[in-house]
């Protein structure tokens, strides 16, 4: 019998400089779910296996290639979001130049979307287009077989000199079947949470669902998402447990696209959390939408231990939030915050600057909401056409965003203070970068959010964390203009 194979699953190194700019500092990294998951799955099968989380553990590119040539595997998969792919295919050529041998699979949400670009580097073996878990068992398995790799959905892969992609074959539908994320694959001590999300430790990302039924025009779940699927209650409550038992888990973050979407189901996990005293043991923060709350769910997740809500607003613009088809009302809006605030939970809200069709009025008008809003946590980001959106094809088209060579790709971050990569029609890269400073000193140096906030913290680690996470939404802008003008 062949020796099962050995693979190692890499979160690539970052140019955190570019990604984070000054928010380097105050950041922590994010525990990589994905690959996780991925792990657990190919561990489920026999296989040996091994995560490399060179963003976390600071590892250069030369570092990452050196750790693969020390483990030696047979498979190597990496995650590539759209920041980090000049930077994954720098570490595919050298594991390659290494060892030829050694076969190389990119996931994620870069790769998946752009599978013919990324296959064009003939370092690259495999995409897998869609959710990784499964597709990439069963490269493992016909590579230790010798088998063919036609009948394997959702991958693109070279045939000879041609480029084959595999039809698609549909999600995961239940995602009970998919084991809880191998975390013990990882120093957990290397990561945390977004300050403004951070309120205990150890804290942990969970999802609940997977897809969404919507279909804005920033977003790549349109693509890779389209099927919205939830695992039943309770296997949440489960991995939650779990979390708790095994990992000391006090707080959990879910990073579903909008947790819950379904009302009822939302109160079912919410009355299992406390059935089973967890609500007493953590806290937890989720992102939904304005559309799917009311108060009634708002205050079950207050009892069973949320903590902070996260709204992706976008706009205080019904136009703008039309052209992104985001799919609810301005008054929507205002109706979810007031509610949210009368269940006593924290509000983060998220806003985007520099949205198709909007100009510097526009953009005032989004401010002067924000302050109405009053929440507790405001993040102005600026609008990015990440590659495999509709924004991204409509700005193409427009020629408002002018086709892109790999370095460019590492400059797709939102809060930088670096120069913006989407600009729409009258609005110039310095508007915006203004405009976004602006939104950020109007908002958080009003007297009244200064006192509300400060009235608000019980202890000296309350003041801490929250200056943190304050900092973290305010500091990443204020690199020195100068720094927009280079060319």
């Amino acid at each position: 019998m062949r020796k099962k194979m050995k693979i190692v699953l890499i979160s690539p190194p970052g140019n955190i400089e570019k990604t984070l700019g000054k928010l380097k500092k105050l950041s922590s990294a994010m525990p990589p779910m994905g690959l996780a998951y991925t792990a657990a799955n190919l561990i489920k099968n026999s296989f040996e296996v091994e995560i490399v989380d060179s963003f976390a553990s600071n590892l250069s590119i030369e570092q990452t290639i050196d750790t693969i040539k020390n483990k030696n595997p047979d498979i190597v998969g990496l995650s590539v979001l759209t920041p980090g792919a000049p930077i994954a295919h720098r570490v595919a050529k050298g594991i390659k130049q290494y060892n030829q041998d050694i076969k190389i699979i990119f996931g994620g949400a870069h790769a998946a979307l752009l599978p013919e670009e990324t296959l064009s580097d003939n370092n690259v073996d495999f995409v897998v287009r869609a959710e990784g878990e499964v597709s990439i068992v069963e490269i493992a398995k016909a590579l230790e077989k010798g088998d063919a790799f036609e009948n394997i959905k959702n991958i693109s892969y070279r045939k000879s000199s041609k480029i084959v992609h595999n039809p698609e074959g549909g999600y995961i539908l239940n995602l009970d079947e998919l084991p809880f994320p191998a975390w013990h694959l990882l120093d957990l001590n290397l990561y945390g949470a977004p300050p403004h999300w951070n309120l205990k430790s150890p804290c942990f990302p969970l999802m609940a669902s997977r897809g969404c039924p919507y279909r804005c025009t920033y977003c790549s779940l349109k693509t890779m998402g389209k099927q919205y699927r939830k695992r039943s209650v309770n296997n949440v409550v489960d991995e939650i447990e779990w979390l708790v038992n095994k990992f000391n888990a006090k707080e959990i973050m879910f990073m579903d696209a909008a947790f819950p979407l379904d009302k009822k189901w939302g109160i079912e996990i919410c009355n299992e959390l406390i059935k089973r005293d967890l609500h007493k043991k953590i806290v937890w923060l989720c992102e939904t939408r304005v559309n799917h709350v009311d108060l009634e769910l708002l205050k079950k997740m207050r009892e069973a231990g949320c903590r902070r809500v996260a709204y992706g607003i976008e706009s205080g613009v019904q136009e703008l939030l039309n052209n992104i088809k985001k799919g609810f009302k301005i008054e929507q809006v205002r109706e979810a915050i007031k509610m949210t605030k009368q269940a006593d939970l924290e509000i983060i809200a998220y806003f985007m600057l520099g949205l198709p069709g909007e100009t510097k009025e526009l953009s005032l008008k989004t401010i002067e909401f924000a302050k109405e809003l009053d929440a507790d946590f405001v993040k102005f980001n600026l609008a990015v056409p990440y590659p495999g959106t509709e924004m991204y094809e409509d700005a193409v088209k427009e020629g408002t965003l002018k086709s892109m060579d790999w370095e460019i790709y590492t400059s797709f971050s939102a809060m930088t203070g670096f120069d913006p990569v989407y600009t729409p029609k009258g609005m110039s890269k310095e508007d915006l970068m203004d405009i976004q400073k602006l939104a950020i000193r109007k908002y958080y140096f009003r007297p009244h959010y200064i006192i509300k906030h400060l009235s608000k913290m019980r202890s000296f680690k309350d003041i801490s964390r929250d200056l943190k996470a304050g900092l973290s939404l305010i500091k990443g802008i204020t690199n020195k203009k100068k720094k927009s003008n280079k060319k």
